[in-house]
Formats: C-alpha cells, sequence, structure tokens
C-alpha cells in the first residue's frame, strides 16, 4: 500500500472517531472533513473503474477493424483509427462521469475550505470552493439540458458564505459558515446524484451485446489457431487460454459497472444528507458515522473488485 493511502485512512480512522464522539470544539469541520475524504476516496474509485471498464470495451471496436476484408483493409484511414472508442462512452454515460467528477471535486474543496488554516489557506479554498459549485451546475446542464434550479437568493446566500469563508475570520465564524453552505446545497446534491443515477448505463444492453460478441470471436479465433496448427507449443496455448480467461473477467465486471456507479452514486448522496441532518438539527437521530463508514468499505470492495482491470493497464 503507498504512503498516501495509509495516511489518507489513517486520517479517516480519525475523523470517524471525531464524528463518533463529538468534540466541543470544531465538531463541524471534524465531520466535514471525514465526509469529504471518504467521499473523495469512493468517486475517485468508482470513476477509475469505469474509465478501465471502457478501456477494455475498446477491443470489440479493435476486433471490427481487425476483421475488416482486404478490400476494406485498402480504405483504412487515420480517421477510422481515430474514431475507436470505448462501447460504453456514449453521450449519456460521458456526461453522467462529468456529473460525477463534479461531485468529487464538491467534495474534495468542501475538505480543503474546512480544513484551511484562517490566516493562510482560506481565500485559495473558497476560490476552488466556488469553482466547484459552477462545475456542478455545469455538468448537470450537460446532462439534463436544464438548469440546476438554484434561486439566485440562494447561489447569492452561497456566494456570500464562500467569500465569508474566504477571509480571515474567526474559527467559530468559519464553522458556522461551512455549516450553512452545506445545508443550502444539499438539494442539489441530491438532484445531481438522482441524474446520474438515471443516466448511466442508457445502453447497458447494446454494450453487453457487444462485448460478448468479442469473447465469442476471442475464442473462435483461438480454435482457428489451434486447428491451423499454429498454437502447437503448449505454452502458447495457456497464454492465449489466459488471456481469454481475462477478457472473460473483464466482461463480467463491465456487466455490473452501472450498477456500481448507481449504487455508489446513492452512496454519496446518503453521506451528504447524513452530514446535512447532522448539522441543520443534531437534535434528530442520523446515521452519519454509518454512512462515513460505508463510503470506505464501499470504495475498498471496487477497488478489490476492478483489480484486474488496473492490473491489465499498469
Amino acid at each position: 500500500m503507498k504512503v498516501n493511502q495509509i495516511k489518507q485512512n489513517c486520517i479517516l480512522l480519525i475523523l470517524v472517531f471525531f464524528v463518533l464522539v463529538g468534540c466541543s470544539n470544531r465538531q463541524t469541520s471534524a465531520q466535514v472533513k471525514a465526509f469529504s475524504l471518504a467521499s473523495t476516496q469512493l468517486s475517485e474509485q468508482i470513476i477509475q473503474s469505469y474509465e478501465l471498464t471502457n478501456e477494455s470495451s475498446i477491443e470489440r471496436k479493435v476486433y471490427e477493424v481487425a476483421l475488416l476484408s482486404d478490400d476494406e483493409v485498402a480504405l483504412l484511414d487515420d480517421t477510422s483509427i481515430d474514431s475507436i472508442k470505448g462501447l460504453i462512452d456514449n453521450k449519456k454515460n460521458q456526461n453522467s462521469m462529468k456529473a460525477l467528477k463534479a461531485l468529487n471535486s464538491y467534495s474534495k474543496a468542501l475538505g480543503a475550505l474546512s480544513s484551511a488554516d484562517i490566516n493562510n489557506d482560506m481565500d485559495t479554498a473558497s476560490k476552488d470552493f466556488y469553482g466547484s459549485l459552477g462545475s456542478l451546475q455545469n455538468s448537470y446542464k450537460k446532462l439534463t439540458q436544464k438548469d440546476l434550479k438554484v434561486s439566485n437568493e440562494n447561489f447569492a446566500l452561497l456566494t456570500t458564505l464562500v467569500n465569508t469563508v474566504g477571509k480571515k475570520i474567526s474559527e467559530e465564524k468559519k464553522e458556522k459558515a461551512i455549516k450553512e453552505i452545506i445545508i443550502k446545497t444539499d438539494p442539489f446534491i441530491a438532484t445531481i446524484s438522482s441524474e446520474i443515477f438515471n443516466n448511466i448505463g442508457s445502453n447497458e444492453d447494446f454494450i453487453l451485446a457487444n462485448l460478448r460478441s468479442t469473447y465469442n470471436d476471442k475464442i473462435l479465433n483461438y480454435r482457428n489457431l489451434v486447428k491451423k496448427g499454429k498454437l502447437n507449443d503448449v505454452d502458447k496455448k495457456i497464454k492465449k487460454i489466459k488471456e481469454l480467461m481475462q477478457y472473460s473477467q473483464n466482461y463480467k465486471k463491465a456487466q455490473t459497472i452501472f450498477k456500481d456507479v448507481k449504487k455508489a452514486t446513492k452512496k454519496l448522496e446518503a453521506a451528504h444528507h447524513s452530514l446535512f441532518i447532522s448539522l441543520s438539527s443534531p437534535e434528530k437521530k442520523h446515521n452519519l458515522k454509518k454512512q462515513i463508514s460505508q463510503l470506505v468499505s464501499y470504495s475498498k470492495e471496487i477497488k478489490n473488485y476492478y483489480k484486474s482491470l488496473l492490473e491489465k493497464n499498469k
């Protein structure tokens, strides 16, 4: 495990402890930091898994080009090669993942805002967070062709709050401003998460059919090589069979990637809402600790499940 990952896990454990036991001072920042680290870790992991799955799906297009007739090959040009893209990377899926990346930027910027030293880093952190709000709006519009319903009053208030945090203010005022920011952004996070959930994987059946076709082509190609006596060497056969096994694993992972993106998005939404409840109505029962713990465990689950894709692309 990398040193940075060890540090991140240690910090996360400490922050979860603060969320559990509470603290009289800076409890808001502790809760926000715990959410930020866990949500950033999960969103980055699922984004990477999606991108690796998409890369593995390029093989279908490569096979189509490889199986062209001699006459068709003569017409092949650089434009044809450049047009080879992953099967799962259609417009709706692209825009859904851009929205998920915007959520990732929001989580990361929120953590930086709550962690920033009131004397040094606040201005940069507040600008980054303000930029993340813009990314949420833009990605939502690309995904839905509609504007994110942020009233002028709410947006003006958010701007004021972010600007307030960017100034040299007391720790107490900073905590209060961050709390208000989360209360105001929670409906937007829920709206964007729902759209990602509803739009990702819109052509799933087509994608899986193509990936299955590629797998069948690979098996057929192996049979033909054996039949023509081009794999008489046992080591060559073993190598080809291992390639088939690897592709079979990747095909199975492609069958679940959309479900995993949906599940991860819902977990991120639920954790943010628990953070919202813990800050807006601390007297109410909330399960923030449980939600953060689920983000961490699901992130590890995703990493382990898509490990073969990661190793293949090293």
